[in-house]
């Protein structure tokens, strides 16, 4: 096939980025389509990634949470106008709905839909119309991909195709056990989680069982949290609250370069989201041999395995959750043998490289 996929996404996703970069590394041209430009200069030294943004594209004004997403169609000329331009092998849309929906009215063929989450799980379900919307985008997708069973499961709830699993996993080699230093003085353990402060990732419940285990827990013990959002202010309230506010730490937003080393300066990482597309932050904790906590939601019951590479608890359960993150503490041969077990999971399940080879193999028996 001619090496050229032209991605209508969001070019500061860094999911985008991740599938834009690994693929040109492997001789693609890529194209981007973004309804908004880039804050990063990270595509500047990779010449083979072209990024497509009329001018005003950007800053015109434009309701995107209306109801249907038809703000969005205005801009179909402009999609038009760089496939013309670009003239790729394939177009591959990264979301159900809003570059779904220009890549189905762009009219190109090959067109494959990617789904990543609330597209599918949440958006079908506000309404009839948005169920309709969400149907016509698949069904005139030539094909579907999603990063999970259980996202491909609730697709087949829509259309009837084969939908194929394309999990999103990680850079063994950038993501694996080493030492890191810590932002903490003296030696202390850490519990830790990388996601966004927003209300599903359950912050607060974390916030809340770490002040239980530091009633119980007599060695020094600190709370990293990394990331930034709209519950930031309320978060760190909550934390004063416990009155372990000292021993809880808010890095804010981190570079994604640095990630690796933030999950090493982790001893036990939490990700207790209320739901989960997939979970790559827990893939790459697993990968950085860190035994984890979770949900039993979403991606999440097929990332980890129960006992084995992590420990499940209840949603918004703070006593559980607490108790989840005692027992890994006051058993490190435990937590140890669950991190190995991680580590051992991902090399199987989700090294980047082996899911960009079946990638790779689905494009061609696409364009073929």
């Amino acid at each position: 096939m001619k090496k050229r996929i032209l991605f209508l996404a969001d070019i500061d996703s860094a999911h985008t980025r991740k599938w834009a970069i690994s693929l040109s590394e492997r001789g693609y041209e890529i194209g981007i389509f973004s309804l908004r430009k880039s804050e990063s200069s990270l595509f500047i030294s990779h010449p083979s990634i072209r990024v497509f943004n009329e001018d005003g594209l950007a800053t015109q004004k434009f309701h995107i949470a209306s109801a249907l997403k038809l703000s969005y169609l205005q801009f179909v000329p402009a999609v038009k106008a760089t496939i013309k331009k670009f003239q790729p092998a394939i177009v591959h849309a990264h979301y159900a709905t809003s570059y779904g929906l220009l890549g189905v009215r762009s009219g190109f063929h090959p067109l494959i839909i990617s789904v990543w989450g609330s597209d599918i799980f949440e958006f079908p379900k506000k309404s009839i119309l948005h169920r309709l919307l969400v149907f016509n985008n698949l069904k005139k997708a030539d094909a579907v991909f999603s990063t999970s069973e259980i996202m491909r499961e609730e697709v087949l709830h829509y259309v009837t195709k084969e939908v194929d699993v394309t999990p999103f996993g990680v850079d063994v080699n950038e993501f694996a056990p080493e030492e890191a230093a810590s932002l903490f003085t003296g030696n202390p353990k850490v519990i830790g989680t990388i996601k966004s402060l927003e209300q599903n990732y359950g912050i607060e419940t974390l916030i809340s069982a770490f002040a239980l285990v530091k009633k119980k827990y007599a060695a020094d013990l600190k709370l990293l949290i990394c990331g930034d959002g709209t519950k930031e202010q309320e978060l760190k309230q909550l934390a004063n609250e416990t009155g372990y506010g000292n021993d809880i730490l808010f890095s804010g937003r981190i570079n994604q370069q640095e990630v690796p080393r933030y999950h090493n300066m982790i001893d036990i990482f939490v990700n207790i989201s209320l739901q989960e597309s997939f979970g790559v932050a827990v893939v790459e904790a697993m990968a950085c041999e860190k035994p984890v906590v979770v949900t039993p939601v979403g991606g999440l019951k097929e990332v980890v395995e129960e006992n084995v590479s992590g420990v499940f608890v209840p949603v918004g359960n703070i006593e559980r959750t607490a108790e989840a993150i005692l027992g890994l503490l006051d058993d490190p041969a435990k937590a140890k043998r669950m991190g190995e077990e991680g580590r051992k999971r991902v090399l199987k399940k989700y090294d980047w490289k082996n899911n960009l080879d079946d990638i790779e193999k689905l494009y061609n028996k696409i364009v073929s």
